[in-house]
């Protein structure tokens, strides 16, 4: 006798159902919408990321084509930074105004203009002025993403947001050495168009899609970060100390972390093009391919985190990866027996749920209504990270060599390790195990 017709998750249906109809949760399942605005969201972060992976590989093709010297790759971070504390700081305001899909929308806009503009320029002072308006572009994409996620989705889309702009950022790399491995000088212009076209395109899903980014959600983190409710967690006490310090001290702590963090992430990707080429002999394609290994650590992780983010120890994630970084750093300075390369993609494995841990706390610290104003304020301090890491770099190397690139990169993550203790010993995060 034939066995009974099984629904496609080995349960019999009802008596008389239709064994070729689906049961009602996997028909439920099936007709469950896509999450447009996260995906379109994601897909915006890939073109923000873009940018970022492309100008650490095109650089010593930009700097000698345009006559710039050795710190100008420093100078490029301080006019993006410029752009990028001014629109993170009102952020907020922005999107209570706009809402957050026009913010995402005009954010974008302003990145095909700074981005063409960066792709014709006829000299090095056009290229510093269309960073600055490049640096408006992401600090208006970068603050009002993460805010709207924090707030409308939690963990797990949040590190897909970052998930995105690490495929960007590891993409960058790949399309930028295609253009400049055959040292024509001008080249470099070719891989900026190509990121233009991206960016158009993320422009158009998101206008196409604006309405439908919701400006709040209950749909908040369980752990590790935001807080399941519109209220601040605890009482008044607990509102103005956590751990035994005043609030007011721990976010600054929180902020100097961003700053830290930051400082070293952008360090890493930038110059580690220029350090195994011109420090370690390393053919161009190999050390774009290199970095292109950053920064596809970072994408691992971050897709990982996302999918499977509900069943992991959060703090004790962060715990671990922040001591991986500082480990690997150590290992890129000391480049033991030529192998200071495999350091690369372990930084960026390390590095890769970071970011995106510390902005989903932002609710359970501040509050949701203060959320949007707290992460651009966080954003505004990585963009001090941003800036003073590579121009410190860039100037100590005019002066002392491109070696002096990886001893920095071990400076930050120590620093960073410091600062995560710090948060964990007065904050109240869990001790790892």
């Amino acid at each position: 006798m034939p066995s009974p017709a099984r629904s496609p998750g080995g349960i019999s249906p009802p008596v008389g159902a239709d064994p070729d109809r689906p049961s009602p949760a996997v028909a439920s399942r099936r007709a469950r919408p896509a999450d447009v605005p996260v995906v379109v969201a994601v897909g915006l972060f890939v073109a923000l990321g873009l940018p970022d992976g492309v100008l650490g590989t095109v650089w010593p093709s930009l700097r000698d084509d345009l006559g710039a010297t050795q710190s100008g790759l420093g100078f490029l971070a301080a006019a993006a930074t410029t752009g990028y504390v001014a629109a993170s700081l009102t952020s907020g305001r922005v999107a209570a105004r706009l809402g957050p899909g026009s913010t995402l929308a005009a954010g974008a806009a302003v990145g095909v203009v700074a981005l063409t503009g960066i792709a014709a320029s006829p000299a090095w002072a056009a290229v510093v002025a269309a960073h600055l308006l490049l640096g408006v572009s992401l600090g208006t994409v970068d603050a009002g993403g993460n805010a709207w996620m924090a707030l409308a989705r939690g963990p797990g889309p949040l590190h897909l947001l970052h998930a995105g702009f690490g495929v960007g950022a590891t993409a960058g790399p790949l399309v930028a050495t295609a253009f400049v491995a055959d040292a024509d000088p001008g080249r470099w212009r070719w891989a900026y168009a190509s990121v233009v076209v991206v960016q158009l395109m993320a422009l158009v899903a998101v206008v196409a899609t604006r309405h439908r980014f919701a400006p709040t959600s209950t749909r908040v983190a369980a752990r590790g970060g935001a807080a399941p409710t519109g209220h601040r967690g605890g009482g008044d006490r607990d509102d103005e100390h956590r751990g035994g310090v005043p609030r007011r001290r721990l976010l600054t702590l929180v902020l100097v972390w961003f700053a830290v963090y930051v400082g070293a992430e952008v360090a890493v990707g930038q110059w580690t093009f220029t350090l195994f080429t011109e420090g370690r002999g390393w053919r161009d394609a190999h050390a774009g391919v290199l970095v292109a290994t950053y920064w596809g650590g970072l994408l691992a992780g971050r897709v990982v985190v996302g999918l499977v983010g509900e069943r992991l120890d959060l703090d004790r994630l962060q715990h671990r990866s922040t001591l991986m970084a500082a480990a690997a750093a150590v290992v890129l300075w000391l480049d033991p027996a030529g192998a200071g390369w495999t350091a690369v993609p372990v930084l960026g494995l390390g590095f890769a749920t970071l970011f995106p841990l510390m902005v989903n706390r932002t609710p359970t610290l501040v509050g949701r209504d203060a959320t949007a104003t707290t992460v651009g304020r966080q954003l505004a301090a990585s963009a001090a990270g941003m800036t003073g890491a590579p121009l410190a770099i860039g100037i100590l190397a005019d002066r002392r060599g491109i070696q002096v690139a990886p001893v920095a990169v071990v400076v930050l993550t120590v620093a960073l390790t410091l600062v995560w203790w710090a948060i964990r010993r007065f904050g109240g995060v869990g001790a790892p195990s």
